[in-house]
């Protein structure tokens, strides 16, 4: 049975698809293991849908984004001339691939967002409800130009230690910035030579013939214009909160409308963690309270965020 969204006075969640133009995006990749990248796919995702859709790590890293978004709004017909937000967001991205099902052989490849914060509460209510982004609120410096170096900073809502006593505060949660120089490399001219920059380091990773085919097809449809992601859309049960009232596996594409301009951070990058016991992204990505980065990437550009579609849904 269709149930009809119900449009309430102050409403800060607007229909889906959404157009988010003129974005500064700065990322860095970083090793870790295969393992600890395949715990949070187990999960966040493959435990909650308990066998009907199933996704495997592809890569030994993640990659860990600062995004610059100038303007976001609504493409919808209804909603996109009632005006636009900006939105800062850092990102974790894990490369998975989705196996076909009854057998290990991976049918395509997304890329699952198991940390994002962002600096707007509407961003974080749009997110959460209609995708399942798992959207917190934070305080960022983050890049505004390409040339910028850092350090770029990222604060947010946290509980120190678990304990009765214990209050929410804003503490710092991650800092990076370039240690060293390094020659630096022009732009990249093309879409094909950006995402053959992007997609560098894990086709190095490439553990089988068809891993390799599976991002040779990624690097395709980033030519073309889509980026997949993968979601767990859930909201916890008011009467039984252990549980879910409503939990599902989203996919969607992110198509890139624009892309100006993009190119290599030069140099080696530190990434500084704190860990707090309401935040352990150093103990799940199985990194250390410092870990480098032998360069990272920049691209100017506009995107869409797509029109989802459950690929499993809690019965």
């Amino acid at each position: 049975m269709a149930i009809t969204y119900v449009e309430r006075d102050g409403e800060t969640v607007y229909r889906p698809p959404y157009a988010q133009n003129n974005t500064l995006l700065m990322g860095w990749n970083f090793t870790t293991s295969l393992d600890s990248l395949q715990r949070i796919l187990d999960h966040d995702l493959n435990a909650p849908a308990r066998g009907a859709v199933r996704y495997r790590a592809v890569t030994a890293s993640f990659v860990l984004t600062f995004a610059n978004i100038r303007t976001i709004r609504s493409l919808d017909a209804r909603d996109r001339d009632r005006g636009w937000i900006p939105e800062i967001d850092v990102c974790v991205w894990i490369l998975a691939g989705a196996e076909r099902p009854g057998t290990s052989q991976l049918d395509r490849l997304v890329w699952y967002v198991p940390y994002i914060w962002v600096d707007n509460p509407f961003a974080v209510a749009t997110g959460r409800e209609t995708l399942g982004y798992p959207k917190a609120i934070g305080w960022m410096h983050a890049p505004e130009r390409p040339t910028d170096r850092g350090p770029f900073t990222l604060d947010a809502l946290v509980l120190p230690t678990y304990a009765p006593e214990t209050e929410l505060v804003r503490r710092r949660v991650l800092s990076i910035e370039q240690s060293t120089h390094a020659t630096t490399e022009p732009p990249a001219k093309s879409a094909a030579s950006l995402v053959t920059m992007l997609l560098r380091p894990l086709l190095r990773e490439a553990r089988s013939g068809r891993d390799l085919a599976l991002l040779r097809g990624a690097a395709s449809n980033m030519l073309r214009g889509q980026v997949p992601l993968v979601f767990l859309k859930q909201f916890r049960d008011s009467a039984t909160p252990d549980r879910a009232c409503f939990q599902a596996i989203v996919e969607a594409n992110t198509t890139i409308a624009r892309v100006e301009r993009g190119g290599v951070l030069d140099g080696t990058w530190r990434l500084d963690l704190e860990r707090y016991d309401s935040v352990r992204m150093r103990d799940r990505l199985g990194l250390s309270a410092t870990t480098l980065a032998d360069r990272g990437f920049w691209v100017d550009f506009s995107f869409s965020m797509d029109l989802g579609r459950e690929v499993w849904r809690a019965s």
